[in-house]
């Protein structure tokens, strides 16, 4: 049986108790003839964009499928933000993360973690952007200059903006960034006018604010997408390679499913996430939901390495970014699948 932790503080020492109490996250076959049990950590995101794939190999049983008649223990633990991932990945309390933005995994790597980007997860770009108030007189996003505009700064979104800025000509010192982590206080924001336009982190704050009037899509980030990867604990890639292969096999089988279900899978994943159907939908349109490293994924993550050291946002210089990218395992999973 798998279970999922949905704690907003992940501490597996907390939980490890209740584990051995309860029994819980028993996976796969019991004998212990065959091998050592193993444990796996796999973290995850609330949010159905970023971690798509996990509900669905879930509840389509692909992951049992993947490891019957392994003696592996497999631990879900949601996880509210990439920093959060990072902190047990130190603490050595995760060995997979499944949806973590390309931001905290170059701050991850700058602080020293031992971790590896084994494959994407998804790009968000058509189905999120820039809104404004449905009165604004704001229409482009050449009209952008001198505005206050609202963002989660440092992450994904904030690339994405400076992006279609520079596209027309406009810098970051000719607009005035408020730091806005949380939806709900963007879009209070953006009613009472501290701001002019505001930046979400997913479709379904679009659709929110849009009921309030405040949702006047102005742009796009098609042309800068936010991305997501799968993050393994390099020592525990290196030492357990058959079993992180055995996992990208279930959730490929879960990218396939979904590449030929999407409507159904919106229903698994709102049940999963506790939203609507239509909130999954708006959430999944226009996002690419997709596995498997190519050159573009490179640059991707070394685009976003310059950004973060250019604004100052992480200190230590990485010269060997590529050597913790690996996509050999997930693309020979794509190549070899049956």
């Amino acid at each position: 049986m798998i279970e999922f932790r949905t704690e907003k503080v992940f501490s597996l020492k907390r939980t490890m108790i209740l584990l051995a109490i309860l029994s819980l996250i028993i996976f796969g076959c019991t004998k212990k003839d065959k091998t050592q049990d193993i444990t796996v950590k796999i973290g995850y995101f609330p949010a159905n964009t970023w971690s798509a794939q996990i509900p669905i190999a879930y509840k389509k049983g692909f992951f049992d499928e993947a490891f019957a008649g392994e003696n592996i223990k497999i631990d879900f633990f949601s996880f509210v933000n990439g920093p959060a991932a990072n902190e047990a990945f130190a603490a050595g309390e995760l060995d997979i993360v499944n949806g973590i933005g390309d931001q905290p995994i170059i701050a991850g790597i700058g602080n020293g973690l031992k971790i590896t980007v084994v494959s994407p997860t998804s790009a968000q770009g058509k189905n999120i952007g820039v809104i404004v108030s449905d009165n604004s007189p704001i229409n482009g996003v050449e009209d952008l200059k001198n505005k206050k505009i609202g963002v989660y700064t440092g992450t994904y979104v904030h690339k994405s903006l400076l992006g279609i800025l520079s596209d027309v000509g406009i810098a970051e010192e000719d607009v005035g960034l408020m730091n806005i982590s949380a939806g709900n206080d963007g879009i209070s924001a953006l009613s009472r006018g501290d701001i002019d336009a505001y930046i979400p982190i997913q479709a379904l704050l679009i659709d929110q604010a849009r009921k309030q009037g405040l949702g006047k899509h102005i742009a796009t980030f098609e042309n800068y997408p936010a991305y997501a990867f799968i993050v393994a604990n390099t020592d525990f890639l290196q030492k357990n390679t058959e079993l992180v292969q055995k996992f990208l096999k279930a959730i490929y089988r879960a990218q396939l499913w979904i590449d030929k279900n999407r409507e159904e899978s919106y229903e698994i994943l709102g049940d999963f996430y506790g939203i609507s159907t239509e909130g999954a939908r708006l959430n999944n349109q226009g996002a690419d939901i997709f596995l498997g490293i190519s050159d573009k994924e490179y640059e991707q993550l070394r685009y976003t390495c310059k950004f973060l050291t250019d604004k100052g946002l992480i200190h230590t210089k990485i010269d060997d970014l590529d050597a913790h990218i690996d996509g050999t395992l997930i693309n020979d999973v794509i190549r070899n699948y049956k």
